[in-house]
C-alpha cells in the first residue's frame, strides 16, 4: 500500500506542477485583456475629447479622405512624444471603405519636441496620403520626419481642400487647449505584446492592418463606432 500512495502522491503532484503554468498563464492573458479593455476605452474618450472642441474638432470632410489614422493617449508628458504611458492604435482604410483592424503601438524615446509639461494629452493622427501610409510599414517611425505634418484645419464648417496639403493632419488637445504645430522627434513603436494578446498571434503592424479576415476584438467597437460618426458629422456623444 505505501509504495502505491506514493506513486498516487507523485502523479497528483505531477498533475499539480503541469496545470501550474498554464493557470499562470491564463491569470496573464485575463491581466493584459483588461488592461487593453481600459486603454481602449481611454482612447475613445480621446476621441470625444477632440471633438467636443471647436478648436480641435476633426471635420467630416477630413475623415472621409483620411487613409490611416494614429490615436494616441500620452501620460506625464513634458513634450508631445514623452517616453512615459504613452500608447495608442493605428488603422488603415481598406478598400472597401472601412478601417482596418486596429494595430496597438506605443511611443517611444524622443529627441526634441514642443515643451508642454501637460498631464494628460489626446492627440489624433489623420494620415491624408500614401506617403503618410508608408511608414507604418516600418519597425518604428518619426513623425515629421518620416512623414510631414501639420496641424489639422478644424470646424464643423471646414471645406476640406487636400491639394498640396501634409502627409498628416494633427489634432490635439489638452483640455480644450491645442498643442502646436511642431511634431518633430516622436518615435513610435509597435505593441507587439498587445498585438498577440487582442489577436492570439503574432503580427507585424504592417500585417494586422492589411489584413481582412482577422477577427476583430469587441473592445475596439465603441472606437470603430466614434470613428464612423465623425465621417457622418454626427454623435450623441460629441
Amino acid at each position: 500500500m505505501i509504495p502505491s500512495f506514493k506513486l498516487l502522491n507523485r502523479c497528483v503532484l505531477a498533475a499539480l506542477l503541469a496545470l501550474a503554468p498554464a493557470s499562470f498563464a491564463a491569470d496573464e492573458v485575463d491581466k493584459d485583456t483588461s488592461r487593453l479593455i481600459r486603454r481602449s476605452e481611454k482612447i475613445a474618450n480621446s476621441l470625444v475629447d477632440i471633438q467636443s472642441e471647436e478648436s480641435s474638432l476633426i471635420p467630416p470632410s477630413v475623415m472621409q479622405e483620411a487613409k490611416g489614422l494614429i490615436i494616441l493617449k500620452q501620460y506625464e508628458a513634458g513634450v508631445i512624444f514623452g517616453a512615459k504611458g504613452g500608447f495608442g492604435i493605428a488603422l488603415r482604410r481598406g478598400q472597401d471603405g472601412n478601417w482596418s483592424p486596429p494595430a496597438w503601438i506605443k511611443t517611444g524615446e524622443i529627441s526634441g519636441g514642443l515643451q508642454l509639461g501637460a498631464q494628460k494629452l489626446n492627440v489624433v493622427l489623420v494620415i491624408m496620403n500614401d506617403d503618410g501610409l508608408k511608414m507604418l510599414n516600418k519597425a518604428k517611425f518619426q513623425i515629421g520626419v518620416d512623414a510631414t505634418v501639420t496641424r489639422g484645419p478644424t470646424g464643423s464648417n471646414y471645406e476640406s481642400n487636400l491639394t498640396n496639403a501634409a502627409d498628416i493632419f494633427a489634432y490635439t488637445v489638452n483640455e480644450g487647449y491645442y498643442a502646436g504645430a511642431t511634431f518633430e522627434g516622436g518615435v513610435l513603436l509597435p505593441d507587439r505584446r498587445a498585438n498577440e494578446t487582442s489577436y492570439q498571434q503574432r503580427l507585424e503592424v504592417s500585417e494586422i492592418l492589411a489584413s481582412d479576415s482577422l477577427s476583430v476584438p469587441s473592445f475596439f467597437d465603441r472606437i470603430l463606432r466614434l470613428l464612423r460618426e465623425i465621417e457622418a458629422g454626427e454623435s450623441e456623444e460629441f
